[in-house]
């Protein structure tokens, strides 16, 4: 989310009045990436989990990310990123994994095609979430857990 806020900042921000703008900010600096991150475990308290489940589903559901996610499955899917939009995503991608994770160390072609596969797997997940609602963001969150 934070990879596609960045671009919908660049390409969207003149549209919107400065309350929408504030608002956006306030939520992109929360750092959901860093802050939510129920893969690894951490104990969270259920108020917390439900607030970001929230601001990820609000999130999900604005028409310009949808618009841009569309266009990056899309592409991804017919050209395997050779569009503009598609390799900025993956590159921002790829750099905040690999930070959050520490696997500079260990790139390499299939690193780095796993880590592409998993950027555009979260792309088709929040583009579900769009289309299915908020109990599939829910039960993916729980299978994601359980596994």
């Amino acid at each position: 989310m934070k990879i596609l806020n960045t671009y919908q900042e660049d390409k969207y921000s003149i549209n919107y009045s400065s309350s929408y703008l504030k608002n956006f900010f306030v939520i992109k600096n929360k750092n959901l990436n860093q802050e939510v991150n129920i893969h690894y475990h951490k104990n969270y308290k259920f108020l917390d989990v439900m607030t970001y489940i929230y601001i990820i589903y609000h999130l999900s559901n604005q028409s310009s990310i949808n618009q841009i996610i569309l266009e990056i499955l899309k592409n991804y899917k017919e050209h395997k990123q050779k569009n503009y939009i598609t390799i900025q995503y993956i590159k921002k991608f790829r750099y905040i994994y690999c930070k959050m994770n520490n696997c500079y160390n260990n790139l390499s072609y299939y690193n780095n095609h796993k880590i592409d596969e998993i950027a555009i797997k979260y792309l088709y997940i929040v583009n579900q979430i769009q289309e299915k609602g908020l109990f599939f963001l829910v039960k993916y969150l729980h299978c994601s857990i359980n596994q």
